[in-house]
């Protein structure tokens, strides 16, 4: 298994007869500059979402298929359940959907999109998850008010260069986790290597400078929470990804009493603390606490892989996209000792952005 693999196959004895498989991209909806042949070229964020709420609708509508596409600020996802004899029909309608783009009076399919995203989100002011994306996706220079604009300013020419140079020209991962033989990943493999996608688009990702502005206090409208605490960290030449992975999973079993999210965006890390401030977790960073929780960090592998299949396989994608092996990453959490891991979460909180968000009208 290496990082230029398209499938990686995760054979897994299951209750029922159930393969869930997780296709993934590094572009979403916070990223606007492409390489492409080493020219850099722009393509419009919305389109990508545009896009993936008809693709999500086809699969649905035409083709009785429920193929739930996620676009995060630096990443894409399909991902889908389906059974050992359906698989490989399964894995030819994902392909479809990837190819399949609406055709028709492009006013109107836009103004449907239009109403559909201002119905789930722009609405929906109180939906945490959206808080934590948006507050990552400013490290990328992600401006909600402009993503609007971006919107309003959607033309077909736009969709037609994200379906061009984005899904149908970028790499992708694909991950299948349950029980399957060799002759049909065999077959999964042919089909995806097959697959019309030459490859050629690469994300450009440029870092942030003095000049740019990230909020350090948000307002938020709650009737349950009073306060929670938004990190942010990306890697460079101080924080290594696995290090960020371990200090979040560490504080996610610290603090899940409190319900804590953790949200993995290809080069970026973020989390959401409810009812917990900075000076809590310090108190709480200590030898022994990270000692005691070290061992819960790797149950967590455990969990997901038995009792969240669904989610063990997005995640693996994820991390797979940002360049870590899950699998890899498990296996080497015993390298290093509690004195190590204490001077690594240091470093990685230490480099890390954080904000504030307080209950206000």
């Amino acid at each position: 298994m290496s990082k230029l693999d398209k499938l990686v196959v995760q054979t897994q004895k299951c209750k029922t007869d159930r393969i869930y498989i997780t296709l993934g991209y590094n572009f979403g909806f916070s990223l606007f500059l492409y390489e492409v042949e080493k020219k850099l070229i722009n393509i419009n964020p919305a389109a990508i979402v545009l896009l993936a709420y008809y693709k999500q609708e086809y699969a649905r509508t035409q083709l009785q298929k429920n193929i739930e596409v996620t676009v995060n600020p630096g990443n894409t996802l399909f991902s889908f359940v389906s059974t050992s004899s359906t698989l490989l029909s399964s894995l030819d309608i994902l392909l479809k959907v990837i190819d399949f783009v609406p055709k028709g009076d492009f006013q109107q399919i836009k103004t449907e999109f239009i109403q559909q995203y201002k119905s789930s989100y722009v609405k929906n002011q109180t939906s945490l998850n959206l808080t934590l994306l948006e507050f990552i996706a400013q490290n990328k220079r992600f401006n909600k008010d402009e993503f609007n604009r971006f919107i309003e300013e959607l033309s077909k020419e736009d969709v037609e260069l994200a379906q061009k140079y984005l899904f149908k020209g970028m790499e992708f991962c694909v991950h299948a986790l349950g029980e399957i033989n060799e002759s049909v990943e065999s077959k999964m493999r042919k089909k995806i290597v097959d697959f019309d996608n030459e490859s050629y688009t690469k994300s450009v990702f440029i870092p942030l400078s003095s000049r740019d502005i990230i909020p350090q206090k948000l307002l938020y409208k709650s009737k349950t929470l009073s306060r929670f605490l938004l990190i942010h960290t990306n890697p460079d030449h101080i924080n290594h990804l696995e290090d960020i992975l371990f200090t979040y999973q560490l504080l996610n079993e610290i603090f899940s009493k409190n319900l804590p999210q953790i949200i993995i965006d290809s080069a970026d890390m973020g989390m959401i603390l409810p009812n917990i401030s900075l000076i809590m977790i310090k108190n709480y960073l200590n030898k022994e606490d990270i000692s005691n929780y070290i061992g819960k960090v790797k149950e967590q592998f455990i969990y997901l892989l038995t009792q969240k299949p669904k989610l063990f396989s997005e995640m693996f994608v994820i991390l797979w996209l940002s360049g870590i092996n899950y699998i890899h990453y498990y296996e080497m959490l015993e390298s290093k000792s509690v004195e190590e891991y204490q001077k690594v979460i240091e470093i990685v909180l230490g480099n890390s952005t954080f904000c504030s968000v307080e209950r206000g009208e």
